[in-house]
C-alpha cells in the first residue's frame, strides 16, 4: 500500500471518533446559536453545528466505499437508560444567560472536554442524536470472536443474525444491509 494511501486510512479512521462526537453535540449548538446573543458565538455555535453535520455526512459516506465483511453479531443492545443521561447533558446551555461571558463560555467548554473523553471510552458513543434524526442508531454489538463493537445501523437487527458491515474504525462498524422495502401496513400508516 503506498504511502499516501495508508496516511489517508489512518486519517479518516482517526477522525472517526472525534467526528460522531462533534456530531452528537451538533443540534445542542444549533439550539445554543439561538440562545445566546453575541453575535461571534451564533457565529461559532453554527459552524460547529455544521461542522458537526457535515462531519457525520462525510463519515457516512466513507463507511459506503470501504470493504464488506460478513459479521455475525451474538449480542446486541440498544442505547435504552444511557440516553436520559446524556440528555441532561444538553440542558447546560438552557441554565446559562443568553449573553454568557468569556469564562461561562470557557466552562462550557471544558464541560466538552470531558464530555469527550468520557464518551469515547463509554457506552455514551451509542447517543446520537443526529443519527436518531437520520433514521439511524448506534447498538452496541458483540460478534461471533466476542469483540464488543458499535454499529451505526438503518434498521434493527437481531442477534444470531449474520449481516454486511464495514469498518469505519477499530470499534465502529456501518451497517452496510440494503434498505427493507416498506410493507403496505407501514406505507398505511405513514399517509395521513
Amino acid at each position: 500500500m503506498p504511502l499516501w494511501s495508508t496516511i489517508r486510512t489512518a486519517v479518516r479512521t482517526w477522525a472517526v471518533t472525534p467526528l460522531l462526537f462533534l456530531s452528537s453535540y451538533s443540534p445542542l449548538f444549533g439550539l445554543f446559536a439561538i440562545r445566546v446573543e453575541a453575535w461571534w458565538l451564533q457565529l461559532a455555535c453554527v459552524l460547529i453545528a455544521v461542522t458537526g453535520y457535515l462531519g457525520l455526512r462525510w463519515i457516512l459516506k466513507q463507511g459506503e466505499t470501504r470493504q464488506v465483511n460478513t459479521r455475525e453479531f451474538v449480542e446486541v443492545e440498544d442505547a435504552g437508560p444511557e440516553a436520559s443521561a446524556y440528555l441532561a447533558g444538553y440542558l447546560l446551555p438552557f441554565i446559562t444567560t443568553s449573553n454568557p461571558s468569556v469564562r461561562d463560555a470557557a466552562m462550557f467548554l471544558g464541560f466538552l472536554l470531558v464530555a469527550y473523553f468520557v464518551h469515547a471510552r463509554s457506552s455514551l458513543m451509542q447517543i446520537n442524536p443526529l443519527l436518531y434524526i437520520m433514521q439511524k442508531q448506534v447498538l452496541r454489538v458483540t460478534d461471533q470472536f466476542g469483540h464488543k463493537r458499535y454499529l451505526i445501523a438503518s434498521q434493527s437487527l437481531s442477534p444470531r443474525e449474520s449481516i454486511s458491515c464495514s469498518r469505519l474504525a477499530n470499534n465502529i462498524l456501518l451497517d452496510r444491509r440494503p434498505k427493507k422495502a416498506k410493507t403496505e401496513t407501514e406505507t398505511e400508516t405513514e399517509t395521513p
